[in-house]
């Protein structure tokens, strides 16, 4: 489940927006103006920046540069009025990759939003597999051993997670800031328990847990678990 922030004044606009995105079974995060975006993006990492040019505070092409000086990879759709191609040169130059023009039809948001989600190849809504689990995103199932497993919305989001980054460790701290959002008031205790609850699901069939954990450093997915 890509986790999308969505930075517009527009609260009405937002609201139609979010609705959209969460439909298609993504983690939407709002934010209203520049600092609160710029601040949001110093902590927690997103799949795709949906970012407004005209946003109070500090502007949206301010919030794109200095999130591109500092490293960040995110790929960014903006959203302006603005219409020039000077304007728009200035935009990609900064490191937007793409722009939509407002008044734009929900539907080509949408199809935007999946363009940009395909690149990364992690992102990809295709069935994970690890040993004997199987993760599949369009229909929010997990089977083990071909029995379906029934894990909440977070622990679905997590185990995913890891499984799109086999082998890697990432600490409490790390999974916090990417999978959870700035607005769910959590600490690292309520990521250390999700990742009991997913380990306790995932037992049985004499296999040892795929979700492993690296002591003192953080938690994995083991593709070979011995």
């Amino acid at each position: 489940m890509p986790k999308i922030l969505i930075v517009e004044d527009d609260k009405s606009l937002c609201q139609v927006l979010g609705e959209s995105l969460q439909s298609e079974g993504h983690t939407v995060e709002i934010s209203n103006d520049g600092a609160d975006a710029s601040s949001r993006l110093r902590a927690y990492q997103y799949d795709l920046l949906v970012l407004d040019w005209d946003i109070p505070v500090l502007s949206g092409i301010e919030v794109l540069k200095q999130f591109r000086v500092r490293g960040g990879k995110t790929p960014i759709l903006m959203l302006t009025g603005k219409s020039k191609v000077d304007e728009k040169e200035l935009g990609f130059e900064t490191g937007a990759d793409d722009y939509l023009t407002k008044p734009f039809e929900l539907r080509e948001f949408k199809s935007r939003i999946k363009a940009l989600l395909r690149r990364p190849a992690a992102l990809q809504s295709k069935t994970l597999k690890v040993a004997d689990i199987v993760l599949d995103p369009s229909l929010f199932k997990v089977t083990k051993a071909g029995t379906e497993v029934a894990l909440s919305k977070k622990e679905f989001a997590v185990l995913e997670f890891l499984l799109r980054h086999p082998k890697q460790v990432y600490s409490a701290d790390a999974l916090l800031r990417c999978v959870w959002t700035a607005d769910e008031t959590v600490g690292t205790e309520t990521v250390k328990t999700h990742i009991k609850n997913i380990r306790a699901k995932l037992v049985g069939g004499g296999k040892p847990s795929v979700l492993t954990t690296v002591f003192g450093v953080g938690y994995k997915v083991d593709t070979d678990p011995e």
